[in-house]
């Protein structure tokens, strides 16, 4: 690809993020996009053959991206060394918000668009999906454990996490700084881990 097509295709993905942060991916136009790429319509589709390839391009690897960090920090809480404490399990889930956040940060646009703008798209349920993960993973781990029944509901369990979660996208829909999210972060994840390990050891 030339220099001057890649600077083309920079200049659509530009003029899409902006357009979807403005309207969400419905009321999005690729007219505009076209027009304040300044490129024509047979220049965009060259790149995209269509708006849901055009959004993909510009949210899903971050999206994934998430799931992933998520995923990598749910392995190691299942490796030995972190089952008996749980000191280290709640190291590792704070360090996971962390690094989330960061990741967050460093492509602040993009996860704009995921929150506001993904309406009616696979990428709307980031925290939904998030939660399934956790409440699988809390299920798992309690298990392995503890010798305990149920000790809170599942749909108790789903609206604390789904909580725990929203919070975290909080920070960027108020538009705070990352010192301050990060600030946050951390103390509502202790409170989170509090709360479950009242319930846990009231049960």
């Amino acid at each position: 690809m030339s220099e001057r097509n890649n600077d083309t295709y920079e200049r659509i993905l530009n003029a899409a993020k902006e357009e979807f942060l403005k309207k969400g991916y419905h009321s999005a136009s690729l007219r505009n996009i076209t027009k304040n790429a300044c490129v024509t319509t047979g220049s965009l589709y060259w790149y995209f053959k269509s708006k849901k390839e055009l959004f993909d391009a510009i949210v899903s690897v971050h999206y994934h991206r998430i799931l992933d960090l998520y995923d990598k920090a749910r392995n190691k809480v299942f490796d030995f060394s972190y089952r008996k404490s749980d000191e280290a399990v709640n190291e590792v889930g704070s360090n996971c918000f962390m690094e989330m956040l960061d990741y967050m940060y460093l492509h602040i646009s993009e996860f704009r668009i995921i929150i506001s703008g993904a309406e009616g798209t696979e990428y709307d349920d980031i925290v939904h999906a998030l939660v399934m993960r956790e409440i699988e993973s809390s299920e798992k781990f309690i298990g392995t454990v503890s010798d305990k029944e149920e000790a809170i509901s599942p749909e108790l369990a789903y609206i604390v996490v789904s909580g725990m979660f929203s919070g975290l996208f909080e920070m960027i829909k108020h538009d705070y700084s990352l010192s301050k999210a990060k600030k946050c972060i951390k103390e509502l994840y202790d409170f989170y881990a509090a709360g479950f390990s009242y319930i846990m050891n009231s049960s």
